[in-house]
């Protein structure tokens, strides 16, 4: 019986690549979140609300911040990567990064 290990970059690329810029894993433990991959997106699950980032057409992020994921509460379009943190920080009001 093989071991069917799930590998979240090759099986996520854009998911992982945007935790990647978040800061990963630390980005999750200083927000106490919980990741939820897709093909052209991450949501992370912060207590109560949620916060997607999805990859658009032009290769920048469309960020959503919500109660509900269908029912965002604020969303930005067309963030850059370097804004990334930033951005989240912005809207969430939690810290992402220590420095």
């Amino acid at each position: 019986m093989q071991n069917s290990k799930m590998d979240w970059t090759k099986d996520f690329p854009v998911a992982s690549e945007i935790l990647r810029q978040l800061g990963g894993g630390r980005a999750l433990v200083m927000t106490g979140a919980k990741a939820i991959f897709d093909k052209d997106s991450l949501t992370l699950k912060l207590g109560a609300k949620y916060l997607r980032i999805r990859l658009n057409a032009s290769d920048l992020y469309d960020i959503s911040y919500a109660s509900n994921p269908d029912n965002p509460i604020t969303k930005e379009k067309d963030i850059f990567c370097e804004n990334l943190i930033e951005t989240c920080e912005r809207m969430t009001g939690l810290y992402f990064k220590l420095f």
